[in-house]
């Protein structure tokens, strides 16, 4: 049983998963009084989820096997017994995705091993994921057993995997090797300015990255816009080839992706952009658009007017 205080949050997506999350947790709250529950309606979280804390994602119902093992991650018991990593040792940010089943024997045991590493290194991110209860997500990684990590969309363990053999290829990852979700999970947490200094560092711009700007989430391209500005402060040269490269897929973008891309333009894009954007603007008959463009242009006259 807990003996102090623990707040955690519940966010529901508007999913059907989130009213199950929420009725388990409403059941263990009423059996460990000192577990309170913060509630909180967030359509843009993509799936209902319980946050343990920010890098560390419970989306599995806490009963059954998965109850005790939730009650230890909220305790920290299992997490506080061994410093396996400090953030120097993880230069790039990490997405691991664990999926487990309610009636998995190894499950729980890998749960407390690797739950140690979000705990000891804020660049990891672990999601908990009851394959069963999100099915769709489970598809999309293609998972037939559990237990199964999944780390960038790339690396993946089955079985009774060990915490040191995932940190072993962590440790030996290249940043520009960084999956979407990894990115995606960088921005998300506020840490757009580190994810661009580690672009500024490698002195490239990871391929993935690309795919937040065109996102079809608005707070996806919002957070990598923020980088985007970040890395013009600090690398020139490499946000002109972003841009450049951005620019290309301008013609096979939505209309709301399209008006943020136009928006960077104004920000960070060079005079060539003047001669663009006035092209642009003789082929749309879209306002908003016209009003990006128009609001891009007062940008470039404004940083180009000398």
């Amino acid at each position: 049983m807990i003996g102090e205080d623990i707040w955690v949050e519940l966010v529901m997506a508007g999913d059907h998963q989130g009213a199950l999350l929420e009725a388990a947790l409403d059941v263990v709250a009423l059996s460990e009084p000192h577990i309170h529950v913060k509630k909180k309606k967030n359509r843009d979280q993509g799936e209902s989820c319980i946050l343990i804390r920010k890098n560390l994602l419970f989306k599995a119902l806490p009963q059954g096997k998965m109850l005790n093992v939730f009650l230890d991650l909220l305790s920290s018991v299992i997490l506080e017994q061994q410093t396996i990593l400090n953030d120097k040792d993880v230069v790039a940010p990490v997405l691991l995705k664990l999926f487990v089943a309610p009636f998995c024997a190894h499950c729980p045991s890998v749960v407390k091993d690797i739950a140690r590493l979000p705990i000891n290194c804020d660049f990891i991110t672990l999601e908990i994921i009851d394959g069963t209860l999100f099915d769709d997500h489970a598809k999309r990684h293609n998972i037939l057993s559990a237990p199964t990590v999944v780390c960038d969309g790339t690396y993946r363990w089955t079985g009774p995997v060990s915490c040191a053999e995932i940190l072993d290829t962590i440790c030996k990852r290249k940043p520009e090797e960084l999956g979407v979700d990894s990115l995606r999970s960088m921005v998300e947490n506020g840490k757009a300015s580190s994810l661009a200094e580690l672009m500024i560092k490698e002195n490239k711009i990871f391929p993935a990255f690309y795919d937040l700007l065109i996102h079809e989430k608005w707070p996806v391209r919002l957070g990598a816009m923020v980088a985007v500005e970040i890395l013009s402060q600090g690398n020139a040269c490499l946000t002109e080839h972003l841009m450049n490269v951005l620019w290309a897929k301008l013609p096979y973008v939505s209309d709301p992706v399209k008006g943020d891309m136009i928006y960077l333009a104004g920000e960070v894009g060079g005079r060539t952009y003047i001669r663009e954007l006035n092209c642009i603007i003789t082929q749309t008959t879209n306002p908003d658009i016209i009003d990006s463009i128009h609001d891009a242009l007062e940008s470039l006259g404004k940083r180009h007017s000398s």
